[in-house]
């Protein structure tokens, strides 16, 4: 979802809500605004931006999706999806990450979309992102 449909949505049953702020911007001051019925949302905030790492060495100031930040993504949706029925992602325009994100862990762990249908349907999603996530999770099953 991008920020307007995020804030605009109304869970009726318990919600996962991953939240993608702007790396530049991991501050205490930086707020989001709020979701419809909180209390029916179980909400997670990560921050980077839209760049691979070989764009940091291009001299673009930001901070890159890293498998640390995808393992996190990983464990906390692992400890906290549980008795949630949606996962609701999004970041402005809910065009890249936030997809990128809500795809990988459709295939991580088997959410009952089909991959190729959500990547059809989300053409512009963070390759990127979507790729440390799935080599990521490889790296945490394997001893």
């Amino acid at each position: 979802m991008d920020r307007t449909e995020a804030v605009e949505y109304k869970p009726l049953h318990l919600t996962y809500a991953i939240r993608i702020g702007f790396g530049g911007r991991k501050h205490p001051n930086y707020q989001f605004e709020p979701l419809k019925k909180p209390e029916l949302c179980r909400t997670h905030f990560y921050f980077f931006d839209d760049l691979e790492p070989r764009h940091l060495s291009w001299g673009i100031r930001g901070i890159s999706f890293t498998p640390e930040i995808a393992e996190e993504v990983i464990t906390d949706f692992e400890e906290g999806r549980k008795d949630c029925n949606t996962l609701l992602a999004h970041r402005s325009r809910g065009k890249n990450r936030s997809p990128a994100i809500g795809m990988a862990l459709n295939d991580i762990f088997s959410l009952g979309h089909h991959s190729a249908e959500l990547k059809s349907q989300f053409p512009a999603y963070n390759q990127w992102v979507y790729q440390v996530m799935m080599k990521t999770f490889d790296n945490m099953i394997k001893p």
